[in-house]
């Protein structure tokens, strides 16, 4: 009597057939589902069907009995599924590459350029570059160019300009080479150090357009300002970047506490949605300063590292100073001209 009081009464055809059509498409399922994208759609189909089926129980409080059979096999059949897919989870995971995060950064190299030119009519880079600094400074001279070879800042430029900042700029990328100084610290030493993340305005400490990496359009602002490393040569040594403005807004010679307050370039005001500029350009700043005076730069404000990609790195020797007399000579003609 106890023996047979113990057996489980017999399943009813309607409930094996329920149970023969959810096991059958959960295996169908679980077939179909090969590669690890097609694992993640499943598992994000099968916890919304879930959902759906928590949300429509709750609905029904005293649900008739086959309801009720139906839901709970469809239920526990669709959780063993989900088990499975974890399961799998932990194989592709063995065979997956590793996240990009992890992946090894492929170290940044400089290699010195030598002049090739035997055409003055078509210059090579070097020559170029030696051109472009010449008609900055007068009577300078280019004493080397390294080259800076990093893939990974390069793949990062191409990936913003061509997602980020070409979708947004109704004039396009406004890609110009630019001049960076990086003052008491060595450019090769800068780039090796903090190279991972290229030209980092997070470490701004703020100037005339706010917080942010500064750009100048001539040498000259660079070598004879502040801004310029000097060696124990004698020489100045400086960045050359390549960089993607987009559209920009042109702040000229204001300088306030709003733009010394700048973290991001503002909102342009014709927009619909609200979209910010690419950057700020401002300036000049020093039009009179003696020694510098007509070869005074326009500066760009730069706010994401991923705009700009630092390519050379320039050594120049900078002309014989102004004798003391010339150099009054120079103050007083800019002050004249400045008056009048």
């Amino acid at each position: 009597m106890l023996e047979a009081a113990k057996k489980k009464p017999p399943t009813p055809p309607d409930v094996l057939a329920i149970h023969r059509d959810i096991n059958a498409q959960t295996a169908s399922m679980s077939r179909q589902a090969v590669t690890y994208s097609q694992c993640v759609a499943l598992q994000e189909q099968i916890r919304s069907t879930l959902k759906r089926m928590e949300a429509s129980r709750a609905r029904l409080p005293n649900p008739p009995k086959p309801y009720q059979f139906h839901f709970d096999i469809k239920f526990h059949a669709f959780t063993r599924l989900l088990d499975n897919l974890a399961r799998r989870f932990n194989e592709f995971a063995h065979s997956l590459p590793p996240p990009p995060g992890d992946t090894p950064i492929t170290p940044i190299t400089l290699t010195t350029m030598i002049c090739r030119c035997k055409d003055s009519h078509s210059p090579c880079t070097y020559k170029q570059l030696e051109l472009r600094v010449q008609a900055s400074i007068p009577g300078s001279k280019l004493c080397s160019v390294e080259c800076i070879h990093a893939p990974h800042l390069a793949e990062q430029y191409k990936h913003y300009c061509n997602t980020v900042l070409l979708p947004r700029c109704k004039d396009g990328l406004n890609e110009k080479w630019m001049y960076h100084g990086t003052r008491a610290t060595p450019p090769d030493v800068l780039i090796r150090k903090h190279g991972d993340e290229g030209l980092e305005p997070r470490l701004s400490v703020g100037g005339l357009c706010g917080y942010g990496t500064y750009l100048a359009e001539d040498a000259c602002y660079v070598a004879r300002g502040r801004y310029g490393f000097q060696t124990a040569a004698g020489t100045v040594k400086f960045l050359v970047v390549k960089t993607a403005f987009g559209t920009t807004i042109d702040l000229g010679q204001r300088v306030d506490a709003y733009t010394r307050s700048l973290r991001a370039p503002p909102i342009r005001i014709s927009s619909v949605p609200p979209v910010k500029y690419g950057s700020v350009i401002g300036g000049p700043h020093r039009p009179h300063v003696a020694g510098i005076g007509p070869h005074s730069s326009k500066i760009a404000c730069v706010y994401k590292s991923e705009q700009m990609l630092p390519v050379y790195i320039l050594e120049i020797e900078m002309p014989p100073e102004l004798p003391r007399r010339a150099h009054t000579r120079v103050c007083n003609r800019n002050k004249r001209a400045r008056h009048t």
